[in-house]
């Protein structure tokens, strides 16, 4: 006997086929099941060889405006080490928490607080990445940035440091900012007023130009 199943256009994912006999006289018999069509090797994700990676040391604006963007790359492995690619939009993502470094608050712009949960856009790529992309911010914080794909946490994460001319992390730069700000321009120190990320860490003329700059500008979240 020749049983056929034919499913017309199905959506990507896992199937399970269950053959169940009834009324066989001679007890079990052996089957064979054939299929056809396009497959894919399932390929266990390892959560220990994947990898959570973020850019470091970023001055963001709450308009976007900044001098750069908080990047981060989900980079899925299987076991063997390989990139495991096609995980699909949304089975991918990542979770940021800031820390103030400055006693004020740390605000992303799309949340309004200092938590942020993003999800994938798109499928894993050739090389297993998913990528996420922060411009909208405030505050001087540490950023700890965890992942989860297909609802299982990675054990790696990152930490990326951000800062930002809306040093109070209220989302917008004004004059309470201007106070905050005057205050490291005169110790002429300080990570959070180092706005144009000097190697020296001094705060000085350069960053008052940022400051200044996104004060002008009113720079306030969307």
């Amino acid at each position: 006997m020749e049983e056929a199943v034919r499913i017309a256009a199905p959506a990507a994912g896992t199937y399970t086929v269950r053959v169940t006999g009834y009324n066989v006289p001679s007890g079990p018999q052996n089957f064979a099941l054939a299929l056809t069509g396009a497959f894919q090797d399932v390929e266990p994700i390892d959560p220990d060889l994947s990898t959570v990676e973020a850019n470091d040391d970023v001055m963001l604006r709450p308009d976007g405006l900044g001098d750069s963007t908080l990047t981060i790359k989900v980079t899925v492995r299987n076991g063997n080490g390989d990139p495991v690619s096609g995980i699909p939009a949304g089975d991918v993502e990542v979770d940021l928490v800031g820390t103030s470094l400055n006693g004020q608050s740390m605000r992303f712009c799309a949340s309004g607080t200092n938590a942020l949960h993003l999800v994938s856009q798109a499928a894993t790529n050739g090389s297993g990445e998913a990528m996420f992309y922060v411009a909208n911010a405030g505050g001087c914080a540490d950023i700890a940035v965890t992942a989860t794909v297909e609802s299982m946490a990675l054990t790696a994460g990152d930490v990326a440091t951000v800062r930002s001319p809306d040093l109070n992390g209220s989302g917008s730069v004004n004059f309470q900012d201007t106070m905050l700000y005057a205050v490291l321009l005169n110790a002429g120190t300080g990570y959070c007023g180092n706005l144009n990320g000097g190697a020296d860490g001094a705060v000085n003329f350069a960053d008052t130009v940022k400051y200044v700059q996104a004060l002008a500008a009113g720079a306030s979240c969307p």
